[in-house]
């Protein structure tokens, strides 16, 4: 399965991608999920955009939410 993401250009999300571009990755990918309605679609990138700010900017709350600075989907770990 890697090797046929390697071959069309889907392994991208292994490397060094940028979550300010991953959505555009994401949202060509033939095994994305595939909303039904517009709304969907929406909600989803909505949904997106709102983790990635969050992931982008320190927690100034509790020390169980805080989190260094995540620019890259590699970065991502449970722990946040």
């Amino acid at each position: 399965m890697e090797k046929m993401a390697a071959i069309m250009g889907y392994s991208k999300v292994a490397e060094n991608l940028r979550l300010d571009e991953a959505w555009s990755v994401y949202s060509v990918h033939p095994a994305r999920a595939m909303p039904a309605t517009v709304h969907e679609q929406i909600s989803y990138h909505t949904t997106y955009d709102e983790f990635v700010k969050f992931v982008e900017t320190r927690s100034i709350e509790a020390d169980a939410t805080r989190h260094n600075a995540v620019f890259l989907v590699k970065e991502i770990t449970p722990k946040m």
